[in-house]
């Protein structure tokens, strides 16, 4: 899916109810989880790497020298986060050359799309959602050297595919 949205034989969806929650409720819940000091020090918007161009990374923001990365869900992750978010983040510090990262789980209490409706109808304010019907979790993670340098020689190949127009399963298994 991705090699297609990259050649253009596929269009980006518009997302769904679940990521205009964690669309709303962003700013809300860095506030919340830097107690008040995140409109201070948080960066965010998109980023491209140095070396690798091609690499680009849409962060949440950094704060203090961290990366930091804002997941909702609606069921608690029970202290481990996903992998494909791991690789996300791992990725996204390559992209910011940096070494660590608060990913911040936010456990809603509510489902997201009748939240969303109500955001959207009642003018709900995002900084009551996240006090009362969230729960926040901050998780760690740090770049692993061995994960990075076979992920870069992955993310090299496919690059190829891209550029050359060319994806075969056998070629790249990935």
């Amino acid at each position: 899916q991705l090699w297609e949205l990259k050649t253009g034989r596929r269009q980006p969806d518009g997302g769904n109810a679940y990521t205009r929650c964690g669309q709303l409720l962003e700013d809300a819940i860095l506030e919340r989880a830097y107690y008040g000091h995140a409109t201070k020090g948080v960066k965010y918007g998109s980023m491209r790497s140095t070396a690798r161009p091609h690499m680009l990374a849409n962060i949440d923001g950094i704060y203090e020298g961290r990366l930091v990365e804002i997941k909702t869900t609606g069921k608690p992750w029970r202290g481990t986060v996903p992998e494909h978010y791991v690789a996300q983040v791992r990725h996204y510090l390559y992209v910011c050359g940096l070494d660590a990262a608060d990913v911040i789980e936010c456990h809603v209490l509510h489902e997201r799309g009748a939240l969303v409706a109500a955001m959207d109808r009642c003018g709900l304010r995002p900084d009551r959602v996240v006090e009362h019907l969230c729960t926040l979790t901050t998780h760690t993670i740090t770049q692993d050297e061995a994960w990075l340098e076979n992920y870069l020689s992955e993310a090299d190949a496919f690059w190829s595919a891209v550029t050359t127009d060319t994806w075969t399963q056998e070629e790249y298994p990935f």
